[in-house]
Parts: structure tokens; sequence; C-alpha cells
């Protein structure tokens, strides 16, 4: 692809090219016609096409397509070119039903230029930029509008959660690798904070405390119906709180007849046929979909090879019995392959979620006020999630991590030095004073975790991050005053400090005995249960 750039180039057909390939995608993006096979859909092809390239060795036809600066492509980009029709369509997201892959695609190619080490500079700074404001401008538009019905328009349902997914990864990415002394990415880092956690924010290097208000201006209308108080980041993890659909392969119920049975599970499952080439593709996003025409084709030549008369005038009731068969498992693969692809965008979203809220906990939550708050919510609303009996394994595997992600950051929170001391300047009060949830939040979290880990499906690798949150959150409940400490000591120790006189230390210590015979009574009632958890954990183990 280097030499076909330079040819371009060289032979001056590169901006004819570039202008052909904008107009193409401009004409699609107007189209009211819905295209069923997006393999013959231009604007899907163009955009995979730049999708594919970005990789590729500088310059690219990527590169040429977007405009970058072919001399040094990490330090100048036009937005004069197939971009600028790309954002003009982000932008407008206009006929969703007919337009939905063009924006999906649209999403994941301006995160993939963010995630590319050349691409990722001028992108970001364009995406960042007050004309643009991109990466908060969709939170309250795609971010928590609700999802179109399955039984309506699934097609639209799954494309609306990748579309969700390559956004939150978007914002993810800024959070992450933003450069803070850029006023541009440091007012966008904001700005995604505030917007996510509905919470005022500090001025970086100053003392100035920001407020933003939860949502855009030209989108207060559409957001009037949902509360102010609700933070967007719980609002988003809603929208994947659903049963995902049943992708199981139970062809007994399809199917009356036993040797049809056993002869479709070898079609499905034989590595010589559902291979490369076989009844099984993978589709422009990576998902493994059954191949409708192949496996009608692959059917219907084991059931001729099974029975060589099938065709005859004799069997003409068997012929039959063959026929509805096969229609009947194609439709069931119809079915099987968006349920799949439902599946898979339900998790895309929910991992683009898990990072947005691990990236601003890890890296970005200084930034909060009241943040020991802000992580309380997502702890809670993420093991809340997790126990729910719609939750699948995957799910839950990420939402646990989330929870263990800010359980962690909740105890460091309390431990660490608090307020912005260094160990030097932190008085013994400071230390104390240290707001701690409440223990009817803590009674909370232990409880739900509990639920979580007694949950009916379950790994290995599931259960050591719920032990981990488990220990995690004992660490977080332990005392800050040593029992074997005489209190007049304790007291000695508060003598230099402002306001010590408040400081009640017979109610600490009463409220943290309340909050260790609470942690208690939760885990003596569901002692057995957990104890048969962990024998039978340590059998397999075992075996």
């Amino acid at each position: 692809m280097v030499g076909l750039v330079q040819l371009l180039l060289k032979s001056n057909a590169a901006n004819c090219l570039v202008e052909d390939y904008a107009a193409c995608l401009e004409l699609r993006s107007e189209e009211s016609q819905f295209i069923e096979n997006s393999s013959q859909d231009p604007g899907v092809i163009i955009l995979q096409l730049l999708i594919d390239n970005i990789s590729r060795p500088a310059p690219n036809v990527t590169h040429l397509l977007l405009k970058f600066d072919l001399d040094n492509v990490e330090h100048k980009l036009s937005i004069c070119s197939c971009l600028k029709v790309i954002l003009e369509i982000l932008e407008k997201l206009s006929k969703p039903d007919v337009n939905a892959l063009l924006h999906e695609f649209g999403f994941q190619l301006l995160y993939e230029l963010c995630l590319d080490p050349l691409t990722c500079g001028p992108t970001m700074d364009l995406l960042s930029s007050k004309k643009y404001q991109f990466f908060v401008r969709h939170l309250d538009t795609i971010g928590v509008a609700p999802l179109p019905k399955r039984s309506g328009n699934q097609a639209l349902r799954i494309s609306s959660l990748h579309q969700r997914a390559w956004l939150l990864k978007l914002l993810a990415i800024e959070l992450h690798a933003g450069d803070m002394s850029s006023s541009s990415h440091r007012d966008a880092c904001q700005s995604i904070l505030a917007h996510l956690f509905g919470r005022e924010i500090i001025g970086i290097g100053t003392d100035q405390i920001i407020s933003y208000s939860l949502s855009l201006q030209n989108s207060a209308e559409a957001a009037g119906t949902r509360s102010i108080n609700k933070s967007k980041v719980l609002e988003l993890l809603e929208v994947v709180q659903f049963r995902s659909p049943d992708t199981s392969m139970k062809l007994s119920q399809i199917i009356s007849t036993l040797k049809y049975d056993l002869l479709v599970e070898d079609v499905l499952a034989n590595p010589a046929i559902s291979g490369k080439g076989g009844v099984y593709y993978y589709s422009e996003r990576g998902d493994r979909l059954i191949d409708l025409a192949s496996l009608r084709d692959k059917l219907w030549q084991k059931f001729s090879s099974m029975n060589p008369q099938l065709c005859n005038f004799g069997s003409e009731a068997e012929l039959n019995d063959v026929k509805e068969t096969i229609q009947q498992l194609l439709r069931w693969g119809w079915n099987y392959n968006k349920n799949l692809e439902e599946q898979a965008a339900q998790l895309h979203m929910l991992t683009g979620w898990s990072q947005i809220v691990e990236i601003s906990a890890s890296r970005r939550t200084s930034l909060l006020e009241n943040r020991s708050e802000v992580l309380y919510q997502v702890l809670d609303a993420s093991l809340t999630a997790s126990g729910s009996p719609d939750c699948s394994l995957k799910m839950a595997f990420i939402l646990c991590q989330v929870a263990l992600t800010c359980m962690a950051k909740l105890r460091d929170e309390r431990f660490l030095c608090p307020g912005g001391f260094n160990s030097d300047s932190a008085a013994y009060l400071d230390i104390l004073t240290v707001k701690q949830l409440s223990n009817g939040a803590c009674h909370s979290i232990l409880f739900k975790l509990m639920l979580s880990i007694l949950r009916h499906e379950s790994s290995e690798a599931l259960r050591r991050r719920q032990y981990a949150l488990l220990l995690s959150y004992f660490q977080y409940c332990q005392h800050f005053l040593d029992p074997d400490v005489p209190k007049s000591v304790l007291q000695l120790l508060l003598l230099d400090d402002q306001e010590s006189e408040d400081l009640d230390l017979h109610k600490i210590n009463k409220e943290q005995a309340e909050l260790a015979r609470a942690n208690f009574s939760i885990l003596r009632k569901e002692a057995q249960s957990l104890l048969d958890l962990v024998g039978d954990m340590f059998l397999v183990l075992i075996i």
C-alpha cells in the first residue's frame, strides 16, 4: 500500500480519489433505503477499508483518504477529506435505522485512529477542540438513549450497543492519554468526568472548584425526563442490564427425529466441515456466525448421502420431512446468529463502560469532589448487577473487576494520606477524621458481595476476584485505633491538634464495634453456603 500511495501522489490522482471517496460517503449517508447485505454497502466498505489500513506502514491509504500530512503523519491533519464527512455524519446521526452501520464503524474508525501511535495525536487534538467537543457530545444522545426493542429491530439494537461501546472506549482513551498540559484536553477530561459522574470537579493547577451541568445545552430537552440526580455512569450501566439472548444449541427442541439430530450436530461440530470455508464465518465485527447458505448445502449433502433414494418419487414424504427440517434449522440458525451478535454487543458495551470507570477511578478521581461517594455508587451498582439472575458469567467477571478497583480505591482513600497531605504534614487528627462510608453502606456492600459470590453460575477466575474483593472490603473496615493503646495515650496525641475536643473517641470505637458485629453476623448467616462453595472448589482443584 505504501507504493500505491506514492504512485497516486506522483500521478496527481490523489486529490481526485479523496474527493470521490468523500462524495461517495456523503451520498451514502443521505440514502433512505436500508442495505440488507453490508458487503454491498459502499459506505461500510469505505469505512472498513479505512479501519483495516490504519496500522499499515505510513503513509498508507487511510492517511491519504483522511488527509493526514503524509510527510509527518503524527503532527498534522487536514479535515477537508473523508474525515470531515465522517464527523458530519456522526454529528447528525440521522436516519439511524438506515445508517446504523455507518455510525457504528464511524465511531470505531475514530477509536482506532486514537489508538494508533501515529494518528492518535492529531486525531485527539481535533476531537477535543472547541469546534467539535466530540468526547462528550453524544453522552446525552446515543449514550443513554433507550435501546431499540429486540422484537422490533434487533439489527439496530445490536449496532446501537456497538456504537455506545466505541464511544465509551473513545472517552476512556481521552481520560487515559489526554495531554493534561493542553487546555483543550484538560477541559475535555474535566467535562467527561462531570458528565459521567454528575459532580463538581477541581480545576487542575488551581484551588478552584468548577461546576459542570449534567447535560449539554443542546440536549437538555432530550434528557428532561431523566432524574438529574442519577449520574450518567449509572445510567449507562442500566442500558446493558438485560438478560442476554439465548445462544445455546438446543437442537433437540427443533428436531424431533434422533437421526437428524445427530446428523446436524455432526455438521455443526465437525472441524472438517465447520472450519474455514465451512458452515461458519467471521463477520465484520469478528463474531463467529453460521453461514446459512453453506449450512443448507452441507445439510442437504448429508441427508442425500445417508439416503441416496431420497429424491426418488417413492420417498416423497421423507423428502418433505427433510425439507421442513432444513427450513426449521435455517430459521434457528438465523435467530442464533442474531442472538450471538446481540450478546457480543452487550458484552462490548459493558467492556467499554468498565474501561472508562476503571481509568476514571485509577487516574482521574483526584479531580472529583466527594470521591468516596462516587466510588461507592459505582461499587454498589456493580455488585447489584453482578448478583442479578440476568447477569451472564462473562458480564459478572467484568463487573467484579470494576467493583474490585473501586473497593481498592476506597481503601486507599481511607488509609493513604488524606486530603492532599503528605506523610510529613499529615496530623494524627487528619487521619482519624477521614470520612468513612457509613455502617449501612458497608453492610450493603458485604451483603451484595455475598449474593454475588453465591450466584449459581461461576468460575475459578471470577471466584478469585470475588475473594480478593472480600479481603479488600475487610481491610477497608479495619479500625484505625489500636485497642492495645490506652485511651490516655491517644488523647495525648491529639492535644496539639485544633478542634480535637470535637473528636469523640468513644463514638468512633462504638461505631467500629457495631460494624464488626454486623460483618460477623452477615458472614455467619452465609457461613454454611460459603463453606460448601469453598469445599466444592477444593474438590475441583484436587480432581
